[in-house]
């Protein structure tokens, strides 16, 4: 679009607005013009043929001719942080060499004999030393009675082995699984009333009547053939309606049923070890 005079061409206007000279403006974008000729290639610039440091700044070379300095303040001080670090280590190493050496001599000197006197001593290690210098010499003894009480005292105890002697006693050859009072303590479960909880379960217990167990004592089923020995029940002892019976195998107890015809024909499961009698 062309530019209008007066009208600042920051934004393309596409819709109409008001011309600063009065009227209202409707731009119209024309058809757009052929693309003018390519001008001219401009001349090649000069090139950096080369850079150096000098100091703290950079020098740039182009050609044989060198362009003004660069400075670099921050290249100073790192400089000077090296600086000091290097310092730093120099005096650190002087440091230890130092101390190395004060530690070699004083670990080659020694001190003569008598070279340190009681003044130089602490009022502490002085009393030490005082209360050693009376003490008994080496391989000094005493008899008892040179001990006040000490006679009174060993009389009062048991002569060496007293206790041993008193624990074999105790023990008396008991099996090894009850010689010590864990052992009988884990025995009766721990319990101080073992003697009362005992005589209770036995109390607790079936005790049979002088005239035999009664058959509401015994629950169905809990007398089988393997619980009795063979011949070990009297025919006597049967019940009444049971009779003495056989077969091929051998001797086997017998139930007497005795009813009507009609009775018997009303039995719809027949027993093998019943005898049907009908009148």
């Amino acid at each position: 679009m062309t530019e209008l005079e007066g009208v600042s061409p920051v934004v393309p206007q596409t819709t109409p607005f008001d011309y600063p000279f009065g009227g209202l403006l409707v731009p119209m974008a024309g058809v757009k013009g052929d693309q003018g000729a390519k001008g001219d290639v401009g001349p090649k610039g000069d090139s950096v043929t080369a850079v150096r440091r000098s100091g703290a700044a950079l020098v740039f070379t182009v050609g044989a001719a060198e362009l003004p300095n660069v400075p670099l303040p921050e290249v100073d001080s790192l400089v000077s942080y090296r600086d000091q670090a290097a310092g730093s280590a120099t005096n650190a190493a002087y440091s230890a060499t130092d101390a190395k050496r004060w530690a070699d001599a004083a670990a080659s000197a020694t001190l003569p004999d008598n070279g340190v006197t009681a003044a130089k001593l602490s009022p502490d290690v002085r009393a030490s030393l005082a209360k050693a210098d009376s003490a008994s010499p080496a391989g000094h003894t005493h008899t008892i009675a040179n001990v006040t009480g000490l006679a009174a005292a060993l009389d009062g105890k048991e002569a060496a082995g007293a206790a041993a002697n008193v624990a074999t006693a105790l023990r008396d050859g008991v099996s090894g699984a009850l010689d010590t009072l864990a052992k009988l303590a884990a025995a009766v479960g721990n319990s101080p009333n073992h003697a009362v909880e005992t005589a209770s379960a036995i109390a607790a217990k079936y005790t049979k009547p002088a005239a035999g167990i009664p058959s509401g004592d015994i629950a169905d089923g809990a007398v089988s053939g393997a619980k009795i020995a063979d011949g070990g029940v009297a025919l006597a002892k049967l019940a009444t309606g049971r009779v003495a019976g056989a077969d091929k195998t051998g001797a086997r107890s017998l139930t007497v049923w005795v009813g009507t015809e009609a009775d018997y024909q009303a039995i719809t499961a027949k027993d093998p070890n019943t005898v049907y009698l009908r009148s």
